[in-house]
């Protein structure tokens, strides 16, 4: 069921999963980044992702965001009655923060890849060898 569910990325499918199999568990930014190792805006983007989906809810308490399973959660994942979309075409791509580098991002990789390939520097109008 959730290994057909487009929209979603890994972590997602396995916090659903875990809603599925606990449905009382609270899910929280905090525990998301720890279980996954991620980072806060990836965990932001993660959970508020199933919740624009309409898999979880989100209510806030104090300063905390918790998330619970959407109490028709099994029947939300069966794609066809979804209301949020009508046809495979409506459905949203993955929700990723670090899918791709900017275009601006890449450029300074590629610069950086060819500084750490080359075994000389230039310093003070000088070519020096590397350390």
């Amino acid at each position: 069921m959730l290994e057909s569910y487009p929209g979603l990325n890994q972590r997602q499918r396995l916090v659903v999963h875990e809603m599925l199999k606990n449905p009382g568990h609270i899910w929280t930014y905090h525990l998301h980044q720890g279980k996954y190792h991620v980072t806060n805006p990836t965990a932001r983007a993660d959970l508020l992702g199933l919740t624009a989906l309409c898999l979880l809810t989100q209510t806030k308490v104090g300063k905390t965001v918790n998330f619970r399973p959407a109490p028709d959660l099994r029947h939300l994942l069966n794609r066809s009655t979804h209301p949020r979309w009508k046809s495979e075409a409506e459905v949203p791509a993955p929700i990723a923060v670090t899918s791709r580098p900017s275009p601006e991002i890449a450029r300074l990789q590629s610069l950086f890849s060819k500084i750490d390939d080359d075994p000389e520097i230039e310093m003070d109008g000088e070519t020096r060898k590397r350390p």
